[in-house]
């Protein structure tokens, strides 16, 4: 009788394990860090903000600094399409006694298994993005996003982070450049050179996931129209240096010269 009471309840606990709830719903915690200079010290970063919108990185992406700032995406698929909506808006996490950084530390709720996550970094200008998977029955469940504002984009631990105002210190003409912003994946660009009126023109093709992209022209006065680096450059204005000099005025012959008798002044022998 005993064994058959505790085969039973066996069978019962079985029974009820097949049931065992399980839920997605997460407090996300991100702990977001910065590294100033090459080999430097990672510290704390307050200030950052996070979106998280129930989309993919496969169909969608954040276009700009601004965009990330204000919490939109664009899609990747259909030109013009944006996405402003996010599931759910960072707020300061309670900070922990046991944990001194954890006064700059933000989390956001969720209950979804998969979300678009999009970090910014009002102070040194960055921003990131990742598909962010949750587990079942994990929660607070803890990110570490680690910013670099003295690197170009790059990506790392699952993040691709963005420096859109990157400057190579070692470019010393950098202070000369132009930019311009876009969210397609193929342009025709034109660049004129007012100074030596020269025009260019290319079709510039786009990779994903790289911003800032850059690209170099070489203008050249002294050339004629040439193609070079994947641009077609025109110089309307190129003259031969080699070429016979046209006549300056004066210098065409006029009548009465060249051995002829000089023209009279009608004027000076009229009576």
């Amino acid at each position: 009788m005993t064994d058959r009471i505790l085969c039973s309840l066996a069978a019962l606990l079985l029974f009820a394990g097949c049931f065992k709830s399980t839920s997605y719903d997460t407090e996300y915690v991100l702990r977001p860090y910065v590294q100033t200079e090459n080999q430097g010290p990672f510290t704390s970063l307050g200030g950052v903000r996070a979106y998280a919108f129930a989309a993919d990185t496969s169909g969608w992406t954040v276009a700009s600094y601004d965009d990330a700032l204000e919490g939109v995406l664009t899609s990747r698929r259909v030109a013009g399409e944006r996405m402003d909506d996010p599931v759910a808006v960072s707020a300061p996490c309670p900070p922990s006694a046991d944990f001194p950084n954890s006064m700059d530390w933000i989390a956001m709720h969720t209950d979804r298994s998969s979300l678009l996550v999009v970090a910014v970094d009002p102070r040194y200008r960055l921003y990131a993005y990742r598909q962010q998977a949750f587990a079942e029955n994990l929660s607070p469940y803890y990110v570490s996003i680690n910013f670099r504002p003295w690197r170009e984009s790059y990506a790392e631990n699952g993040w691709t982070v963005i420096n859109e105002f990157y400057s190579d210190p070692d470019a010393p003409n950098s202070m000369d450049w132009i930019a311009m912003h876009t969210d397609r994946s193929s342009l025709l660009v034109v660049a004129v050179d007012p100074r030596y009126r020269l025009y260019a023109y290319r079709q510039q093709a786009f990779a994903e996931n790289l911003s800032p992209y850059y690209v170099s022209i070489n203008f050249r006065p002294w050339r004629e129209s040439y193609a070079e680096n994947g641009w077609t450059v025109i110089n309307e204005f190129y003259s031969d240096p080699d070429a016979p000099a046209d006549p300056a005025p004066g210098d065409t012959p006029e009548e009465g010269s060249a051995g002829s008798a000089p023209a009279r002044n009608t004027a000076a022998y009229h009576e």
